[in-house]
């Protein structure tokens, strides 16, 4: 069943709670800061939160407890970095964006995704993150 996710970056946590009272339960937020501070005031709505922005390998431990979904991982080491931080009870948090043309300079194109060798090694971190006890 598709499900609609509203970007609340840049909005104060009134307004995710104004939406969450109609209906509206996941949210996506750029900085893993911004996200902090809005779910901690908010926690209490039980809401659905997905990180849509760049994800800096010194901030993974945070993001590992605070989203319920990562959809911008763009290198492997990032993968291993969020299993290692991520509690075992909680489900998998980790979106692996399928293969794109390789950027000239680049393992990867950060707004798209990984390329093809390197969405390989993404989906077997991925696999031992997702079947671990």
């Amino acid at each position: 069943m598709p499900r609609l996710l509203a970007v609340s970056k840049l909005q104060p946590a009134a307004a995710v709670t104004a939406l969450a009272a109609q209906g509206q339960l996941a949210f996506g937020e750029n900085y893993v800061q911004e996200a902090a501070a809005k779910t901690a005031e908010i926690a209490s709505l039980g809401l659905e939160w997905h990180l849509i922005g760049h994800l800096q390998s010194n901030k993974a431990d945070v993001a590992a407890r605070l989203f319920d979904w990562i959809q911008t991982v763009d290198r492997t080491k990032l993968v291993t970095a969020l299993a290692k931080h991520r509690d075992a009870a909680r489900p998998p948090l980790v979106y692996v964006r399928p293969p794109v043309e390789r950027h000239a300079t680049f393992q990867v194109d950060r707004m798209r995704g990984y390329a093809e060798d390197g969405y390989r090694a993404a989906r077997e971190a991925l696999a031992q993150f997702s079947s671990r006890p």
